[in-house]
């Protein structure tokens, strides 16, 4: 949060792929799909190292128990238009078509076992449907959040007191895992209800971390190639000699307006060009899925606002962003005409 204002410095959203990665990918600007198509987005990035991801199933069952990932080159092998003999074999004709090419970096240039924290922050719950719990009397409803990423599990604080008929729970809850990648790519999120006899799943969601940290690694290479980017990003344009300490006039105290440094070709300490860190992980707005066994599909439970962090092991832990704390608001009206 800036100081002396009430606007999170998180962006929101509901398509982590686009607001990620948009600044270093200026192209999937062109894109022609829904700013909240997360799968188009996903699509274009991951297709460029890893194009074949694939639930593997058993049998019948169509729930998965694992995903296949891998990439898949083309290679044009002969002319359409001519017939290849070798070793006293005829080659059918390829029909491949002439833009297929063998340039696509493969996904191995970015399988680098890595030790990573990840850190879930559960923010609220919106517009949940609870009446399949069949709740009625002195029955309340007392929600709490699982997290697990691979065997790893967590359960959060339950919920006491919520409000009868309420659609809208604060959490507001954080969940630390640490796992090697690649590796463990599954995080599993579920809403569940504290009964008096056993626990009920309200609602469910699977984020793919693996493919986040791939698309973010990505994202670092482009940053540091990208000569767009770099100009924007990159203060001073040249080496300069800036004064060690900012003149206060009349001793000022307290927040001081953002400016340029003042030079000092003598005496001033060296600032050498810095690129800027990259934006924070947004807050997320994301679908909270249920089983629907009348229609044998998935029903919707609700929304989940959460933020995901990601940090190698051994790096700088930035501080927990300010989402614990209630603060009053007053709420201004200004109508202008009617």
């Amino acid at each position: 949060r800036r100081m002396g204002g009430v606007a999170f410095d998180r962006a929101q959203t509901k398509n982590w792929f686009r607001t990620a990665l948009e600044d270093a990918f200026p192209e999937t600007k062109m894109l022609q799909a829904d700013k909240n198509d997360s799968r188009a987005y996903k699509t274009y990035i991951m297709s460029r190292f890893m194009n074949l991801s694939k639930t593997m199933t058993v049998g019948m069952d169509r729930s998965g128990s694992a995903v296949l990932k891998g990439h898949i080159n083309c290679k044009r092998v002969q002319d359409p238009e001519q017939t290849a003999i070798q070793d006293g074999v005829t080659l059918p004709l390829c029909t491949a078509p002439e833009q297929v090419t063998n340039n696509s970096p493969s996904i191995e240039n970015l399988w680098i076992s890595e030790t990573v924290f990840v850190r879930v922050y559960i923010m609220s719950a919106h517009k949940l449907d609870v009446g399949s719990l069949g709740l009625a009397g002195n029955l309340a409803f007392k929600p709490y959040f699982s997290a697990s990423l691979g065997v790893d599990v967590q359960h959060g604080k339950v919920i006491e007191f919520v409000s009868p008929g309420s659609q809208t729970v604060n959490f507001y809850q954080k969940f630390v895992f640490q796992s090697t990648f690649p590796g463990t790519a599954l995080l599993n999120l579920e809403l569940m209800h504290k009964g008096i006899m056993n626990d009920t799943v309200v609602g469910s969601l699977v984020i793919d971390i693996e493919d986040r940290l791939l698309a973010l690694k990505r994202r670092s290479f482009r940053e540091a190639s990208n000569e767009d980017f770099l100009r924007k990003r990159i203060a001073p344009k040249q080496c300069l000699r800036g004064k060690k300490e900012r003149d206060l006039t009349e001793g000022d105290v307290g927040w001081g307006e953002p400016v340029d440094p003042e030079l000092d070709q003598m005496y001033g300490t060296w600032l050498k060009p810095h690129r800027a860190f990259s934006e924070p992980s947004p807050i997320e707005c994301e679908k909270l899925s249920r089983l629907d066994e009348e229609n044998a599909g998935e029903g919707r439970a609700g929304l989940l606002r959460y933020i995901i962090d990601f940090t190698p092991a051994g790096s700088y832990v930035p501080e927990d962003p300010e989402i614990y704390g209630q603060t009053e608001f007053q709420v201004r009206l200004t109508v202008y005409s009617v």
